[in-house]
């Protein structure tokens, strides 16, 4: 389930932002309540009822939710949706009730009797939301909070230099001063008075009481249930290939996805067996002013056009939800710097929340396909974070030796071949003054 807004705003405004993030989903709706605003844009994935449509009420509140709730089931065996899990548990314990969740959200919260309304967004931020200040108004995407009627929007220069600089920017500002990321683990509170006050709920912790091969398996267990048909993203690396093994012993009601680009073998040495429907894809060409408007942002490491196209080609054969290897670079230490120095911390607290997630969400959703990662389960990554740098995240090591087990030997001493656009490879300075230059023309008036 899969976009949201919110406005103090005109009435007029919710319809607009609705608008704009309609690909996030199969059904929209809004709602008004005094001077509140709420829209929704769903995804249906468990519960495909048109009752857990959102806004959803439940006694004095109205909730907004995009993200999964892997374990709804194991908390309220009688539940066909997580949003009726999330409003019961809420109703009960408040935020903390988000401590018994395993999966990723962003959520509104609106308490009728108090009337204020409560931001809520997990460990990573993985569904990302957006803050427009000035009203306070809340989106899933920056699209949706541009020309809110009666404000001007100002151009952040900092963000353009370090786009320009360093080719990303690391926090939570974006192209326009008024309009902030939410950081992860968040519990943000707006008051009758509409005074806006921060606080954090949770917080990743490094522990080493979890057998993390056991753990991984139970996250897929749980990430493999949905009212709808799922795929697996299988490349023929060691993160994919890890999880499509586990994957094979839990069903085989799933489709395979596998990029059709030289690299077969890899998927042949998997084994996979006829039962289970295999498809490989073939990545079309890119519109780059689509890439662009869908991204949000002039920000392309490598993978914004290959990204962008593959969430249409798994679009195209009916699939609306995969699991992905997502995390485990990040986690595990399987990008080259990590044989150079220790870059887990960065790589999770500042890449993953403010540049590959959004991306991987935006760029997905913008074909409404939700990707599900396991990896990027709490337990799992903060088990990753109390492993050894030296003995266990140089290069995967640790991975390699704890699955050596289910994984062919071709596989497990396989090098890393990131998904990358050529126009990167072959020159990722150029390109990276190309998107600013396209952005700047082509966007940012648009927005404002």
């Amino acid at each position: 389930m899969c976009g949201l807004n919110f406005t103090f705003c005109d009435k007029g405004n919710i319809e607009r932002m609705n608008d704009l993030i309609a690909h996030r989903g199969i059904r929209k709706d809004v709602l008004s309540y005094k001077d509140c605003h709420f829209g929704h844009v769903r995804l249906p994935i468990q519960g495909l009822g048109t009752e857990y449509d959102q806004p959803y009420y439940y006694k004095e509140f109205i909730f907004l939710f995009v993200g999964e709730i892997f374990n709804f089931k194991e908390l309220e065996k009688d539940a066909k949706s997580d949003i009726e899990v999330l409003a019961k548990w809420w109703a009960a314990k408040g935020v903390d009730c988000f401590v018994y969740f395993d999966g990723f959200w962003s959520v509104i919260v609106y308490d009728i009797k108090l009337n204020e309304v409560h931001i809520v967004t997990d460990y990573l931020a993985k569904k990302p939301l957006y803050i427009h200040l000035p009203t306070l108004s809340v989106s899933s995407e920056i699209k949706s909070l541009c020309k809110l009627s009666g404000h001007d929007y100002s151009v952040d220069k900092l963000y353009f230099s370090s786009v320009s600089k360093w080719g990303y920017y690391i926090g939570d500002r974006t192209y326009f001063n008024e309009i902030k990321k939410i950081p992860p683990c968040s519990h943000w509170k707006i008051s009758k008075k509409k005074e806006l006050s921060k606080q954090f709920y949770t917080s990743l912790e490094p522990r080493d009481d979890i057998n993390i091969k056991e753990a991984l398996n139970f996250a897929l267990k749980r990430r493999t249930i949905a009212d709808i048909p799922i795929g697996i993203l299988v490349s023929g690396g060691i993160d994919s290939s890890i999880l499509y093994k586990m994957v094979e012993r839990i069903t085989h009601n799933i489709t395979v996805f596998h990029i059709d680009n030289g690299e077969e073998e890899f998927l042949n040495w998997l084994n996979i067996p006829s039962d289970i429907k295999v498809v490989k894809l073939k990545l079309g060409e890119s519109d780059l002013s689509s890439n662009l408007y869908y991204n949000e942002s002039p920000v392309d490491l490598g993978s914004m056009l290959p990204q962008y196209n593959l969430g249409k080609a798994i679009k195209d054969q009916g699939i609306n939800v995969a699991i992905s290897g997502d995390g485990a670079d990040e986690l595990f230490g399987g990008y080259r710097r990590s044989k150079e120095y220790d870059s887990q911390y960065s790589d999770i607290f500042e890449e993953l929340v403010y540049y590959h997630l959004p991306r991987l969400d935006k760029l997905m959703m913008a074909h409404t396909v939700e990707l599900r990662s396991p990896f990027l389960a709490k337990y799992i990554i903060e088990s990753s974070l109390g492993l050894d740098y030296e003995k266990n995240r140089i290069d995967k090591s640790f991975l390699r030796k704890t699955f050596k087990d289910i994984l062919p030997k071709q596989i497990v001493d396989r090098k890393k071949h990131p998904l990358k656009s050529k126009q990167v490879l072959k020159n990722n300075i150029e390109w990276r003054y190309k998107l600013i230059k396209k952005f700047k023309e082509e966007l940012l008036n648009e927005y404002r």
